[in-house]
């Protein structure tokens, strides 16, 4: 698969031309903008000598962050921005700049610092610790401890202390023999006091004239536009093609650039590439060339006739 990249350096502008601090961060992406975002609002996720660079730059801003692109490479693989990438870092490094790119580029880690190399075994020894029968809460002694806590008498949620207490809240509120609508007369009350049938609100002659003059001019039944024969006629005619392609009053002339040949419409260029064996052309791909999002479809490249 065939991208478009770039080299970029991060730049602490606190120092000068000359300094070997100058140049930090030595980075390869598809998306430089979306990078850059990513490297500001990502430095407090980890503890990494890039993020610690960028969070004592924080009181001047995000913009006081500078970068420029030392490579552009267009149509090139993913595997040689990886190259270019590690082919720069050692190359600022051979210049004596203390950059903050714990790798040597490319995809993947293959030179990773003795000392990282233990921290990250250590870490993943913990980790493999806590797996499986291995874990220390499924040990007989574990279990056996964790269980008396559960029974304690002073266990803030299970203890008879601390039921009741949950129980002397919930009194009267949600549920329980203190609820006043357990009483069968206050229930009763309580219901009969509920508008229903006729008494319903909705069905109330003020409500009701009320609502009628909500509904007046709302352009219902019969009263609607659209149901008249003129504009019955012009929905037809859009569903039928009349107003579709090039006939359309927004539709825009598009030109093949690798042929020359013009068409009166997205449409209408979708049709030619269908007889030529495109079978699955589409007018909204072609748009898109036209509009800058891609390059190419169907293997022509097009444009919007200026």
């Amino acid at each position: 698969m065939l991208l478009s990249g770039c080299v970029y350096v991060l730049i602490d502008p606190r120092e000068n031309l000359f300094s070997p601090k100058r140049v930090r961060y030595v980075g390869v992406t598809t998306n430089l903008n979306a990078r850059l975002d990513d490297h500001w609002y990502m430095k407090h996720k980890r503890n990494t000598h890039k993020n610690n660079w960028l969070k004592s730059l924080e009181r001047f801003g995000e913009s006081y962050v500078t970068h420029e692109i030392i490579e552009y490479f267009d149509c090139c693989t993913r595997a040689e921005l990886f190259n270019a990438e590690v082919y720069w870092i050692a190359q600022f490094k051979a210049w004596g700049f203390k950059l903050t790119n714990m790798t040597s580029g490319g995809d993947g880690v293959f030179d990773l610092p003795e000392k990282s190399r233990e921290a990250l075994s250590i870490a993943t020894k913990k980790r493999m610790l806590l797996l499986g029968d291995a874990h220390q809460s499924k040990t007989p002694e574990s279990r056996a401890k964790a269980s008396e806590r559960l029974k304690a008498a002073d266990h803030p949620i299970r203890s008879k202390e601390a039921r009741k207490k949950s129980g002397d809240k919930r009194k009267g509120t949600r549920g329980g023999e203190d609820n006043v609508l357990r009483d069968p007369t206050i229930y009763a009350k309580w219901r009969a006091s509920l508008p229903t049938g006729d008494n319903h609100h909705a069905k109330r002659p003020e409500w009701r004239k009320f609502f009628s003059s909500l509904m007046k001019g709302r352009n219902l039944g019969d009263k609607n536009p659209a149901k008249k024969p003129e504009a019955r006629a012009k929905i037809s005619a859009n569903r039928k093609g009349l107003c579709t392609g090039a006939d359309h009053p927004r539709s825009r002339a598009v030109v093949c650039l690798d042929n020359g040949m013009r068409f009166p419409s997205a449409a209408a260029a979708a049709e030619w590439l269908k007889s030529v064996g495109k079978t699955k052309a589409t007018s909204g791909n072609i748009l898109g060339v036209c509009r800058g999002q891609c390059k190419q479809c169907y293997g022509y490249v097009w444009a919007f006739v200026v």
